[in-house]
């Protein structure tokens, strides 16, 4: 039996939480702060809920869980990458990372769940999109570096 810093898939679960609450918290600062006019949790619930449903407290919970799930996905997916391409460069690594994210999740899934017009609002809120990303890519990948203690050969 593994030891839990050995396991790659717990290591990943625990970084991609870490790096989803890092980066919702980000995003719920600029939120407040009226920097950006949505959050990420707003969207998720946006895309799951049916049209015209009001955005409660429930469904911010849902909104939550949801973009944490995916972090937590995420942490996992970053954790193999880290175990096959070693521990060096992580900061820069998890930029990429969370840019790669940002292009892919926001700029095109995204579009298949939510109109332009919610997912884009203005120049400000997209910014702080990027950057609550890059924030994830950078936390998850640190955090993983942290906990993750051998090279993945046998996995």
């Amino acid at each position: 039996m593994q030891r839990t810093e050995q396991d790659t898939v717990f290591v990943g679960f625990l970084g991609g939480l870490i790096g989803g609450l890092a980066k919702l918290a980000a995003d719920v600062a600029f939120f407040i702060l009226g920097i950006a006019k949505t959050t990420e949790a707003h969207l998720a619930a946006q895309a799951f809920l049916p049209t015209g449903t009001a955005i409660t407290l429930s469904a911010l919970a849902l909104g939550v869980a949801v973009d944490l799930g995916i972090a937590v996905a995420l942490g996992i997916v970053a954790a193999y990458i880290i175990a096959f391409t070693g521990r060096d460069y992580l900061l820069l690594k998890g930029l990429i990372f969370g840019a790669l994210l940002y292009v892919f999740g926001y700029g095109l899934v995204a579009q298949a769940f939510l109109p332009t017009v919610v997912l884009r609002p203005d120049l400000a809120t997209s910014a702080v999109f990027l950057l609550t990303h890059l924030v994830l890519g950078a936390v998850t990948f640190l955090v993983i570096g942290q906990f993750q203690t051998e090279v993945c050969d046998a996995q």
